[in-house]
């Protein structure tokens, strides 16, 4: 065959193109399957069950490595998605840390705005003097109102007012004495059962009642009523309810009450009047948050402590109060939550800690031992202060319940 063969049978293999191979393939397969139909007729029935039996094995060898694969993969996967949704959760985390962080950060640098600003502001103003307080004063430096009388008309005399010559008759002077000694009398009266009687008629009786809406579940529940009492005597009868023996953890929720009149109906005292009577060094900022609710309790058991929840508006500003209160706060409620007032305070000051997932403040004492801490809880509006923390647990634990 010539050069000009080989070519013009190169070109048309080249024109024929794919479906030429497509026919080669086609060719060659039905050759192959021919093949075998020839090898299955020629081989005997044990030499055909082998055969079977290796296909068989080989097509299952096939689809169980095509499964692994599979398997690895779907593993893989999962173990990517869990590695992303973990990466995601832990920068969430962090970001949510971040704002609380940065939350904390504002919440302090505004605490400290606010304690300094009340530190600015004067703490004293000179009172207004007039006649009638002059009066008052003297009254309860021992004076009578016939004294004041005449060293008021002594005074005139000196500054050259002019007094008057004409003489009473007898009749008017016996009975401005007379009045003069009534009023007198009077005043004593008044000053004797507003200030001596108290102290004579002893702490006022804790009286059982039916139980009444408290913050929390409580037990039982008492009533005191702080008509006409002092904050010592208050404090006293605090101090024998802590003292009570009691085997079992129980919570006791005592509210108070005062009378305008020996007859008239108990009203129940609110936050502002509690606290101006039991604890009047609380600061001015803390006290204008406070809401009325309020309430005082003792967890009874073997170590028995007392407990404040207060309701306030504004958890900021209660947390600016309480931190400008720390000065004094120890000094103020441990007699409140102990019923004693014999520790020793000197060179302690609160720490910060983490309770229950809550910012706390807490004061040691000289062995570690918790003299005192409190909460703010932002979420509630709630102030918490007790003595330790296992009257702190079991209080969030009330809170949470329905």
């Amino acid at each position: 065959m010539s050069d000009t063969d080989d070519r013009r049978k190169a070109a048309q293999e080249a024109l024929a193109g794919p479906e030429r191979h497509k026919r080669m393939l086609d060719r060659e397969t039905q050759l192959t399957e021919r093949r075998k139909q020839a090898a299955a007729a020629m081989e005997g029935s044990q030499q055909r069950l082998r055969r079977i039996t290796r296909e068989k094995g080989e097509h299952e060898k096939e689809a169980s490595e095509q499964e692994r694969v599979h398997a690895q993969k779907r593993a893989e996967e999962m173990t990517r998605l869990r590695k992303a949704e973990t990466e995601r959760l832990k920068r969430a985390e962090e970001e949510t840390k971040q704002k609380e962080d940065e939350m904390k950060l504002e919440e302090i640098r505004r605490s400290e705005e606010t304690i300094a600003e009340i530190k600015k502001k004067p703490t004293t103003t000179s009172a207004l003097r007039t006649f009638k307080g002059d009066m008052a004063h003297a009254i309860e430096k021992g004076a009578s109102q016939a004294s004041i009388a005449l060293a008021e008309e002594e005074r005139r005399r000196a500054m050259g007012a002019s007094i008057p010559d004409k003489t009473p008759s007898s009749a008017p002077r016996i009975i401005m004495g007379t009045a003069t000694v009534l009023l007198i009398v009077a005043g004593i009266g008044v000053l004797g059962y507003t200030f001596i009687v108290p102290y004579f008629t002893g702490p006022a009786e804790i009286i059982s009642v039916a139980p009444v809406r408290s913050l929390i579940i409580a037990e039982e529940t008492r009533s005191v009523d702080m008509s006409g009492m002092k904050s010592a005597q208050v404090l006293a009868i605090l101090s024998t309810v802590i003292g009570e023996n009691s085997s079992s953890t129980e919570m006791l929720h005592i509210y108070f009450t005062t009378k305008e009149t020996g007859t008239s109906t108990p009203l129940r005292v609110t936050a502002p009047t509690w606290q101006r009577a039991v604890l009047p060094r609380m600061p001015v900022v803390l006290m204008r948050t406070l809401e009325p609710e309020f309430m005082y309790g003792v967890l009874r058991g073997t170590n028995p402590s007392g407990f404040i929840i207060l309701s306030v508006d504004s958890p900021s500003t209660a947390l600016s109060g309480m931190l400008a209160w720390e000065k004094t706060i120890a000094s103020d409620l441990l007699p409140v939550i102990t019923g004693s007032d014999n520790a020793t305070l000197t060179g302690f000051t609160f720490q910060d800690r983490v309770l229950r997932n809550l910012d706390t403040r807490i004061l040691l004492g000289e062995n570690g031992d918790p003299l005192l801490l409190y909460s703010v809880l932002s979420g509630k509006k709630y102030i918490i202060i007790t003595r330790d923390p296992s009257t702190f647990d079991e209080l969030i634990t009330r809170l949470a319940t329905p």
